[in-house]
């Protein structure tokens, strides 16, 4: 019988320089990510989920305070996740992080509509505008029928949205 490594199936520590993370389970899960680098004599950051844009998600502004208390008291957590879908919630967001931080959103589309699966999405300039500093693209671009030039669109959008920023 295989033994599984110590790092997971996909012994992400090995190669991963950036991870996310849910704070649901507490402080200790960051730092057991930033003790799995250590044993590989790696260095790397954790991005904790502080907001999420699916419709009905249970993360709540109390959550989200709770991990951003998490987050400032770890020199692990390199910043947050936040709602792409929402410009006014991710603003409360950076608000409330500051500029130390970084905020990465997922949940943006350059086509803002509701996804199969409940998704929302909000427009990755409106996104960047609000606070993000990186937006995080699926659909969007590997659901394209260009995919290159897509991503050449999103890329093209958020820089514009920064330098405006």
């Amino acid at each position: 019988m295989l033994r599984p490594r110590w790092g997971g199936l996909y012994d992400i520590r090995e190669w991963s320089d950036l991870v996310t993370s849910h704070s649901v389970s507490g402080p200790d899960v960051v730092d057991g990510i930033a003790e799995a680098w250590d044993e590989v004599e790696r260095v790397g950051g954790v991005l904790l989920l502080a907001q999420m844009s699916s419709s009905g998600n249970l993360l709540e502004d109390s959550y989200t305070d709770k991990t951003l208390e998490m987050g400032t008291a770890s020199p692990h957590v390199v910043g947050y996740i936040g709602n792409g879908s929402n410009p006014s919630k991710l603003g409360i967001l950076r608000s409330k992080v500051g500029e130390g931080k970084m905020i990465w959103t997922p949940g943006v589309n350059l086509s803002s509509r509701e996804g199969v699966l409940g998704q929302r999405y909000g427009n990755p300039s409106e996104a960047v505008r609000a606070g993000s500093d990186a937006i995080i693209v699926g659909s969007g671009i590997h659901g394209a029928t260009e995919p290159m030039t897509a991503a050449r669109e999103y890329a093209s959008a958020s820089w514009v949205a920064l330098l405006e920023r």
